[in-house]
């Protein structure tokens, strides 16, 4: 899916199958925060970063640096 376009219809599917089973059961969404893939192609300078605010790139020197060693 795109950034910023989205498809419930599987979900709304679902939902209805199962309320239609039972109308008065709880339902617990899972609600998932993974980042579209179509938006980390645009960012992927943000996809991953670190505790001080640096990207993966700025990063890696400091994994082969001597503190670690």
């Amino acid at each position: 899916m795109d950034a910023g376009k989205f498809d419930y219809t599987l979900t709304d599917k679902v939902l209805d199958a199962v309320f239609k089973e039972d109308p008065d059961i709880y339902y617990i969404p899972r609600i998932k925060l993974n980042m579209p893939i179509a938006w980390c192609k645009e960012n992927s300078e943000k996809v991953f970063v670190c505790y001080d605010g640096n990207d993966f790139y700025s990063a890696v020197p400091l994994l082969e640096s001597e503190h670690l060693n």
